[in-house]
């Protein structure tokens, strides 16, 4: 579903679903922010066992796989959108800096491949709400 992005002149196609069933994630051509926000679910993320229990976030790329195994009481959210969405254009550029395509690194590092990455980034109860916000912002 395309939004207006009111910070830039664009329009993004961001994806929301208010009661995620967790049947056909990850979802083509974009990245997924999925809140946990009652409940526990227990899978395999890129052939990792995971266990997840609200509040929690999950970071899927099309790149991921992700099986569900057990869901317990979940209730989950999410906001899709293509990685278009995280380009950027820098603050201040200089004559010896012209990147040639910018991206919030920040954001991104929660769905790029590496060692490190498992996919479900802690988040205390605290921060949880305001977690939530960062897509909303766009909607």
């Amino acid at each position: 579903m395309p939004q207006i992005d009111r910070h830039k002149d664009r329009t993004v196609n961001i994806e929301f679903v208010a009661a995620e069933d967790l049947e056909c994630l990850p979802y083509p051509e974009r990245l997924t922010l999925i809140f946990v926000t009652s409940g526990s679910i227990n899978g395999i993320l890129n052939e990792r066992p995971i266990a997840v229990s609200a509040p929690a976030v999950l970071c899927l790329s099309e790149e991921d796989t992700i099986q569900i195994l057990k869901k317990h009481n979940v209730s989950a959210q999410s906001f899709s959108y293509h990685p278009d969405v995280l380009n950027s254009v820098p603050i201040s550029e200089t004559e010896d800096y012209f990147p040639i395509h910018p991206k919030i690194q920040t954001g991104l590092s929660l769905f790029q491949n590496n060692p490190t990455r498992t996919g479900v980034p802690f988040v205390t109860e605290k921060a949880f709400p305001q977690f939530k916000m960062y897509p909303i912002r766009w909607t």
